[in-house]
């Protein structure tokens, strides 16, 4: 699992939605808190949480994803949150 984090965690939800990901999780605060988090799923069935926070000069810095389809996942990630692989 990988996470991500964002400042606007309901926005991207919706955004990964709109672009075919799938959200396990729908955003919201977690059981007793404040912080607002949601899981995702890429292409592969691997999950990754979405956390909102506070902006960051970093938010991301390195990720190791093993994939079943490189050329998929790597259409998903830069569609998704732009990523540049």
């Amino acid at each position: 699992m990988i996470s991500c984090m964002q400042i606007q965690v309901y926005k991207l939800a919706e955004n990964i939605k709109s672009k075919g990901g799938k959200i396990t999780r729908e955003p919201g605060p977690v059981k007793g808190g404040s912080t607002v988090i949601s899981f995702a799923q890429d292409p592969d069935g691997y999950l990754f949480e979405l956390i909102q926070r506070a902006e960051t000069p970093e938010p991301l810095c390195q990720v190791m994803l093993r994939v079943g389809d490189l050329e998929r996942s790597i259409k998903f990630y830069e569609k998704v949150f732009s990523f540049l692989m």
